[in-house]
């Protein structure tokens, strides 16, 4: 019997996007877009997710009811529609928004959850959600740094902020020797957001506060692999795009979801595409043998030889074991 609720998730730009998008062409699954994101969109409910990658180690009741909704498909269009910051906003969630929900509401297909701002709460789901499959990936070093340097946008994200300000999560995986190192990154997300920046400027400041992020997210999905790897699903986004009918294949048996010939077409169809570069953050038609290893055209020598220095203890648990 198929899982009635799977969650796709990892480190960010490790393609949780497009395999949350392949596993959701079964016809049995509903697909929902990040809400976990601090700023989800309030159909799903207006509780206030507190910072970016929340992690919480007790029970929450507030909490607990915006998972149940979330995953039961009960949506608040009223609040939806209130918070339309433009009039043409408001159209559109009239005209798109509400129906796509409304059709996912009266459906009650199983759900698939796809947000990598959820990493940190896999045990919390698993404690709170029935029949719930995990879905972690991962990415290499090298191109994870690629894309944060790619997309200037993610400079915007108080990513290690968010993570130094929760002493639980930083206590229960055992990563106090990160502190310093988030504490210094996280002077510089605030900075940005005090002088009403959105990069930062320093190319060198930008490569090593990824780096710092990849590590600190390789070295808890290490540890949940080696808890989980039993009941969860862990992926590496490279196996995954360099072999994507094989390793699909072996994804929707372990989930016990047919992998009819319709569905290895419309993936041959994602995966085969030539581009290997878009104007958007994420384009999940793309050539995924290419793009995965994009970066090794894109980053020069030096970058590659500080990017494996800088996060060498945590790629080897991850991609050496």
């Amino acid at each position: 019997m198929p899982p009635k609720n799977i969650v796709v998730t990892g480190l960010v730009r490790s393609g949780t996007s497009w395999i949350g998008k392949m596993i959701s062409l079964d016809d049995s699954l509903s697909h929902t877009f990040e809400p976990f994101h601090f700023n989800h969109r309030k159909i799903y409910g207006v509780y206030k997710i507190p910072t970016l990658y929340l992690y919480l180690n007790k029970n929450d009741e507030e909490l607990n009811k915006y998972i149940q909704d979330v995953f039961s498909h009960k949506y608040y269009y009223l609040d939806e529609i209130l918070h339309s910051k433009s009039f043409k906003k408001f159209i559109r969630k009239l005209i798109y928004t509400i129906p796509e929900h409304l059709k996912k509401s009266i459906l009650n297909k199983n759900a698939l959850i796809k947000d990598p701002y959820l990493f940190f709460l896999g045990e919390y789901l698993q404690r709170n959600v029935e029949n719930l499959k995990m879905i972690y990936t991962i990415r290499r070093p090298e191109g994870f740094v690629y894309s944060f340097l790619r997309h200037e946008t993610w400079d915007r994200h108080p990513i290690c902020d968010s993570l130094l300000k929760q002493p639980a999560l930083i206590e229960d995986f055992k990563l106090g020797n990160y502190r310093d190192d988030l504490g210094k990154f996280a002077n510089y997300e605030l900075s940005l957001k005090a002088n009403g920046e959105n990069k930062i400027i320093e190319k060198e400041v930008r490569l090593k506060r990824a780096c710092l992020i990849c590590s600190f997210f390789a070295r808890v999905y290490s540890k949940l692999k080696s808890k989980y790897k039993d009941e969860w699903i862990f992926l590496k986004y490279e196996e995954v795009a360099t072999n994507p009918l094989d390793e699909f294949e072996k994804i929707y048996i372990e989930l016990d979801l047919e992998f009819s010939e319709k569905i290895k077409n419309q993936i041959n169809e994602f995966t085969t595409s030539n581009k290997t570069k878009s104007k958007y953050i994420v384009d999940l038609k793309r050539n995924s043998k290419d793009l995965a290893f994009y970066w090794e055209k894109k980053l020069s020598e030096s970058e590659k030889e500080e990017i494996r220095r800088l996060t060498k203890f945590e790629y080897n648990m991850v991609y050496e074991k």
